[in-house]
């Protein structure tokens, strides 16, 4: 759970639904691994889009996010390290 993996990262991720789909959901919620360009830094984001709250023709979109600058996998968080930027509505 606090370990990124070694292997397996992809350039891009791509997320989509059929209109006509059965499972169709006002939520999306996922999330991924990630790892710099050259290898040195790991982290983890999750999100959520919120296609049911459609205001002025947006979602909202929500990333909660981990990096660990410090050449290491390990993305167990350090509390006193954390730092939270909220941005108005």
């Amino acid at each position: 759970m606090f370990l990124a993996p070694e292997a397996g990262y992809q350039p891009r991720i791509l997320v989509g639904a059929q209109k006509d789909s059965q499972a169709w959901s006002s939520r999306f919620n996922g999330g991924f691994y990630l790892k710099s360009r050259d290898g040195r830094c790991y982290g983890k984001i999750a999100v959520t889009v919120i296609t049911g709250l459609v205001r002025e023709g947006a979602v909202p979109v929500n990333l909660d996010g981990y990096i660990n600058l410090a050449s290491s996998r390990n993305l167990e968080i350090d509390p006193q390290k954390v730092t939270t930027i909220k941005y108005p509505r």
